[in-house]
């Protein structure tokens, strides 16, 4: 079916764990430097710097299939620390919310049928931290290759590429009783990880990278 192109522990952050899913610790520094400088050097630009995320075109196989009422837990596992996160899902009148319940200071996020939220994007959304879904996994299938960049932007003429990533399907497995497609995420400031998506809800059961690893280890699908 073709659709529409389109809590701390040990003195740890849970963002210390998110990051390999939005943007990495090299971008991170990238763009505090970026910053830096643009401060002293142009103010009117800095004022209005963003990031942009710009990104192939995508076409979507299936909709969004997380449900009003579920919930998923994952574990965070960093040099042999654990941080557990949990994920609601709800319906509001308009779309699908997904709320980070571990910090009251993370939204929690809208969704349409595709799986976009405010932002337009289908590589991030106004809430890096809801790490459960992105809308690019509802356009896997095997052979499955897409690629994105990472800008900062200060004005219409003014821009600054803080990264490259690819997405790439290397094959289909079995993760937790699960179909899932293995995807290999390659982003040029960081290093490479590797996510397994459920085949059928196409939510995160699985992510693992340099030194870390991310499972889903409740409400995972049973239908």
């Amino acid at each position: 079916m073709a659709l529409k192109n389109t809590a701390p522990a040990e003195g740890k952050s849970l963002l210390t764990f998110a990051k390999p899913l939005t943007i990495g610790i090299v971008t991170m520094v990238v763009l505090i430097g970026i910053m830096g400088y643009s401060a002293f050097t142009f103010k009117p630009d800095f004022d209005k710097a963003h990031l942009v995320y710009l990104e192939d075109p995508l076409q979507k196989n299936t909709e969004l299939q997380i449900r009003d009422g579920e919930e998923y837990t994952y574990s965070f596992w960093y040099n042999n620390t654990q941080i557990n996160a949990t994920f609601d899902v709800f319906q509001s009148r308009n779309c699908t919310m997904v709320q980070f319940m571990n910090s009251k200071d993370i939204k929690a996020v809208c969704l349409d049928k595709y799986g976009m939220d405010s932002s337009g994007y289908n590589s991030e959304f106004n809430e890096p931290m809801i790490l459960l879904f992105r809308p690019w996994m509802l356009a896997l299938h095997d052979g499955w290759r897409w690629n994105t960049s990472t800008v900062m932007s200060y004005n219409a003429n003014s821009a600054q590429l803080i990264a490259q990533t690819n997405y790439r399907v290397l094959r289909t497995d079995t993760y937790q009783n699960r179909m899932a497609y293995v995807v290999l995420v390659n982003a040029s400031d960081s290093m490479p990880q590797y996510e397994w998506v459920d085949a059928k809800k196409r939510i995160l059961l699985r992510v693992a990278g340099e030194g870390f690893e991310i499972n889903l280890t409740g409400g995972i699908p049973t239908d």
